[in-house]
């Protein structure tokens, strides 16, 4: 199966497939296996006993046409978890169940130079129901059983023309006016199934492409994937590179919402259309020294009011800019980074479709409307570090951030500092749930952030040692008063033992003083690591989170987060990893916006055979 490639100036050429860890860190409890758990993980793991052979993956050959090869390339991931206690936050409703799921995907490549054809089929199923109780009502089955085509794509690729048909990826420029991406293994996967032709030759690139959004965005109250919208997306980009100095580009992107749904559900979904149109400006080389990268794109949007009968609607439009730039300056050892960034109501999205009023007793809201998350249809540029932002809404956004860094190859040691700082307006979207539509008081002023920190790594021999840290303001701009102080510190090593073996630890403190709350939190992570080449990794988790109430009342809460991991590799074929224990409620931030997760306490178990 084909890597993933890094974007590209003009459009992401990727097969909508790829790996990454999972990443999520849980501890098994003494007892709390069920019978049904048991007959679950008992076939998975004979079936990796069968297929843990010592041996390379290579796609098989199936015979020769033409005087090329044509070979079929196979994955299979099967994935099995038991959630205790699952919580449904911020919906009154409580604790109801455990329950058990399985996910299977398979992936089929079959290549014929120069084309490829492939498949990825995705099953679900749930021996034990994920149910949803709100008190004194009758329990609601959340989990459905379902077996889909959840990507298929034909792929044409000769010298300087490609096309797609199908599923596919794509990026213009750095991301603000359309990006169709995965990030995080089952947490977000959305292409455009429809039509994508590309022609790169002599400097020029052209992309021309149009489909329908095809996600795979899990629900993070309910853990289950969501529907697919099936919005209208047409979009173009050029880019020329002139005299090997500099490339100049232009891009327009153009969506409408809720083509594929009927006229009554289409009334339950705010956003119209949206239109994108931008350039960019990039000097990949100055005198060896320097690089640099400009971005502009303009945002015009329509979107329907409704009332709470459903009666009337209209339209109302508003317009939004965003600005981004990159420059870095290169001496000997030395680097300095700048960027910039101005947003000003640039959000690309499907809002969310939870009815945020009540229908008359004559009418009911279609399937599928409940707990949906927010779909961003592209990936602008917050400059925050991921593990320290926090929930914000960045589509009005005004900042910076300058890094400076040292590279002594002499020495081992590398040094360096960051200072980043922004303005974030946000605001109540209402109705409409697009950003410029909400409202602001008059003379409204936002927040202002800043963050620095610094650290240094240092090497000796083949031990990795560092150590980080810093600390994050936020002040209201109105009040003058604080709203929260984030500070943090990360240290950490890692080398090898003797032979092949590995060792592996780090630490990550962090306490965030919500001062408007009166409320501060502590969070105490340690990972413990120890890999064998590849061939066998175990990993030990603890976190201790401090609650503490100001002033205090006596309800200070104090909580313990045990997990462990591993993971086995006896062949480039088949490998194994099983997890289990407890994670905190977090978020996940990328691409500007952050996701909730949600606590997880249980078992899981993933096998993933390439072959």
């Amino acid at each position: 199966m084909p890597e993933a490639r890094q974007p590209q100036p003009c459009a992401v050429n990727l097969p909508p497939h790829g790996n990454q860890a999972d990443g999520k860190r849980a501890r098994p409890r003494p007892g709390c296996l069920r019978p049904a758990l048991i007959r679950l993980l008992l076939p998975l793991l004979l079936l990796f006993c069968i297929c843990a052979l010592p041996g390379e993956a290579h796609a098989f050959k199936i015979t020769d046409a033409g005087g090329k090869p044509l070979t079929l390339d196979l994955e299979n991931i099967t994935g099995v978890e038991w959630h205790n206690n699952h919580r449904f936050d911020g919906s009154g409703l409580i604790d109801s169940d455990d329950f058990a799921k399985i996910n299977v995907r398979i992936t089929a490549d079959l290549h014929w130079d120069p084309l490829l054809l492939g498949l990825r089929l995705e099953g679900t199923g749930y021996p034990d129901a994920l149910l949803r109780k709100a008190p004194g009502s009758q329990a609601e089955t959340l989990s459905d059983n379902d077996l889909r085509a959840e990507k298929y794509y034909f792929v044409y690729s000769d010298g300087a023309f490609r096309l797609d048909l199908g599923d596919y990826y794509v990026t213009f420029g750095r991301g603000l006016a359309l990006s169709m991406r995965r990030s995080g293994d089952g947490e977000l996967d959305n292409t455009l199934r429809g039509v994508k032709f590309e022609y790169s030759s002599e400097g020029t690139h052209l992309a021309v492409l149009g489909g329908l959004s095809n996600i795979i965005n899990i629900d993070p109250v309910n853990q289950t994937p969501q529907s697919d919208p099936y919005d209208l997306i047409l979009g173009m980009r050029a880019e020329q590179r002139l005299a090997d100095l500099f490339s100049i580009g232009a891009h327009a992107v153009h969506a409408r919402y809720g083509i594929a749904e009927s006229a009554y559900r289409r009334s339950f979904i705010p956003e119209q259309e949206t239109s994108v149109l931008g350039v960019s400006l990039e000097f990949p080389d100055i005198m060896e020294h320097a690089s640099f990268y400009a971005e502009y794109d303009h945002m015009l949007r329509y979107a329907r009011k409704l009332n709470q009968e459903l009666s009337d609607s209209y339209s109302v439009s508003d317009s939004g800019d965003a600005v981004y730039a990159s420059a870095s300056f290169y001496a000997g050892d030395f680097t300095l980074t700048a960027e910039y960034k101005l947003y000003q109501d640039f959000i690309f999205r499907r809002g969310r479709t939870k009815l945020s009023y009540d229908l008359p007793d004559t009418q009911t809201a279609p399937d599928g409307l409940d707990f949906f998350e927010d779909i961003y249809y592209n990936n602008a540029p917050n400059l925050e570090r991921p593990d320290i932002e926090f929930g914000r809404d960045y589509g009005n956004d005004h900042g910076c951030r300058l890094r400076a860094e040292y590279n002594s190859t002499g020495t081992g040691t590398v040094p360096y500092a960051v200072g980043y700082f922004t303005v974030n307006k946000w605001q109540d979207q209402g109705a409409s749930s697009l950003g410029g539509f909400g409202t602001f008081e008059p003379g409204f002023k936002g927040d202002r952030i800043y963050h620095v920190y610094g650290g240094v790594t240092q090497y000796v021999r083949d031990w990795e040692l560092f150590i980080d840290g810093g600390f994050r303001d936020e002040t209201s701009r109105d009040t003058g008063d604080g709203i929260k102080r984030v500070m943090h510190l990360k240290s950490g090593f890692s080398g090898p033992l003797a032979a092949r073996h590995v060792l592996g630890f780090e630490s990550f403190i962090i306490r965030r003083d919500y001062m408007v709350l009166k409320q501060l939190e502590d969070d105490y992570d340690f990972t413990l690591s120890y890999d064998f080449t590849g061939w066998f990794a175990l990993s030990f988790f603890y976190t201790l989170q401090f609650l503490d109430f100001v002033p205090s009342a006596g309800d200070d809460e104090l909580k313990h987060f045990f997990a462990g991991e591993i993971a086995t590799r006896f062949s480039d074929i088949v490998e194994f990893s099983i997890f289990g224990g407890q994670i905190r409620e977090s978020y996940r931030c990328y691409g500007g916006f952050c996701r909730k997760v949600p606590p997880f306490e249980g078992v899981k178990g993933k096998l993933r055979i390439h072959y």
